[in-house]
């Protein structure tokens, strides 16, 4: 086994050990060419957390509880009224798991592994990361 490199932190974790010097320097160059990628990733990903969380807070009246006084409110209108809630409901619980997705991304971003597969370790392709910078899994993975 080669002995440790000063790059090898910035190896993924399957590659550590197991490449040789000629690799590791085309991963550094690698690394250093989408340091830009990784930077316009994370901006996003936190553009991102601020629309929710500002989507979030102007949402948070439609969940308020019905008023149920039928003196005030006809059946069917307490009927809408209840499941706008609901929907309102549905919509904070969808955006409160995309912001743990960003978070978890954001996670990633930090310890370097931002990019890579969770299940099979392989790289993501940067126009699915494009779409999506949350996602964990690559195309094949994710199928």
């Amino acid at each position: 086994m080669e002995p440790d490199h000063p790059q090898t932190h910035s190896l993924p974790k399957q590659l550590v050990g197991k490449v040789t010097t000629d690799y590791r320097l085309e991963w550094v160059a690698r690394i250093s060419m989408n340091a830009k990628d990784v930077q316009k990733f994370k901006a996003r990903l936190k553009q991102l957390r601020m629309e929710i969380q500002e989507m979030d807070v102007s949402a948070k009246e439609s969940t308020q509880p019905v008023e149920l006084d039928q003196t005030r409110v006809g059946r069917l209108s307490r009927m809408d009224a209840m499941q706008g809630q609901q929907m309102a409901k549905q919509g904070e619980r969808r955006r409160q798991q995309q912001l743990l997705m960003i978070q978890a991304a954001l996670t990633r971003i930090d310890e370097d592994a931002f990019g890579y597969c969770v299940i099979c370790e392989e790289e993501i392709n940067t126009r699915r990361l494009d779409f999506d910078p949350s996602i964990t899994r690559c195309i094949n993975c994710a199928e």
